[in-house]
């Protein structure tokens, strides 16, 4: 099975641009449910990711909801082609501990994600 007939959509895939602040990541993060939002560039290529753990560590360490969220993201997400297999998603999700990813084209831009939960409705798991 390959990433692409499994992945979650791109309308249904958090994200925001790289202007944006931790009070804009909490609302993508929030109406779209998947604990996480991308962080893209003009051009819809990722530059980062912002997690929910990500939220509860910028709240704890004080900052404010005004700070840019390429102050405080993941500058290294962990991203996928749409054409690789789901199994890989499911190895590289278990050495590394992670239950996201960002699925991106041949030309770099975000096309969807990829979740645990998705693996788990697909059979994947």
């Amino acid at each position: 099975v390959h990433i692409e007939d499994i992945m979650i959509n791109l309308e249904s895939t958090p994200k925001i641009n790289l202007k944006a602040t931790i009070n804009d990541a909490i609302k993508e993060i929030t109406n779209k449910k998947l604990g996480f939002t991308a962080i893209v560039d003009k051009q819809n290529v990722p530059k980062g990711i912002f997690t929910d753990g990500d939220l509860r560590r910028s709240l704890l360490s004080h900052f404010s909801l005004d700070t840019p969220i390429s102050d405080v993201m993941k500058n290294s997400p962990f991203i996928l082609n749409r054409e690789q297999m789901a199994i890989e998603a499911l190895k590289i999700m278990e050495r590394e501990k992670i239950t996201s990813f960002l699925v991106t084209d041949k030309d770099n831009s975000l096309v969807g994600s990829l979740t645990l939960q998705s693996l788990f409705k697909a059979k994947i798991l």
